[in-house]
């Protein structure tokens, strides 16, 4: 997991609009079909992967539904 999404990843992009939109139900839809961005920072180690990013955030909805997913990053 020494990886990131690229930072120019369309859809890496649209889960970080997700969360800090405060969509879980767009963050979980867009992860249950990206299931390896679950476990990989969206941008780089210091963003996260997206449960901690959602932290960062302050976007607690959607932390509570990526924590369902079974991330690693928790």
């Amino acid at each position: 997991a020494g990886q990131a999404a690229r930072e120019g990843d369309g859809i890496a992009v649209g889960i970080q609009d997700a969360i800090r939109g405060g969509d879980a139900g767009r963050v979980v839809a867009l992860l249950r079909e990206n299931p390896t961005l679950l476990h990989l920072p969206l941008r780089s180690k210091n963003w996260g992967a997206p449960l901690s990013f959602a932290a960062t955030v302050g976007q607690l909805g959607v932390l509570q539904a990526v924590a369902k997913l079974g991330p690693t990053d928790h």
